[in-house]
C-alpha cells in the first residue's frame, strides 16, 4: 500500500524495470532493477549472488541485448544471456 500523510496517499514513482532472460538453463530468469539500475531481486535462484550488482544504461537495453554490469564487487561484467523481453 502506498505510504499516506495526513489520511492522503502520497502517489509512488516506480521506475522499476525487469530484465526476462532467454532459458538456456541458467540458474536465474529474470532480475528485477531499481530506478539507479541496481538488481534488487533474481529468480528463481542465486539472488545472493546478483542482488546488489549494478546493469550499465538499463535504460538504452532491448529485448535480444546482451549488456555489461558491475558485480557487488565493483568489477565489469558481460552477462552472456541476452534479454529476452523487458518490462518497464
Amino acid at each position: 500500500m502506498a505510504p499516506r500523510y495526513r489520511g492522503f496517499f502520497i502517489p509512488q514513482k516506480n521506475d522499476n524495470m525487469v530484465l526476462h532472460f532467454e532459458d538456456k538453463g541458467q540458474d536465474f530468469l529474470f532480475w528485477k532493477l531499481d530506478e539507479h539500475g541496481y538488481v534488487i531481486d533474481c529468480q528463481p535462484l542465486q539472488d545472493w549472488l546478483w542482488v546488489g550488482a549494478k546493469v550499465i544504461d538499463p535504460k538504452e537495453l532491448n529485448a535480444g541485448d546482451r549488456f555489461r554490469f558491475l558485480n557487488k564487487n565493483g568489477e565489469l561484467r558481460d552477462c552472456i544471456y541476452p534479454i529476452e523481453r523487458i518490462e518497464r
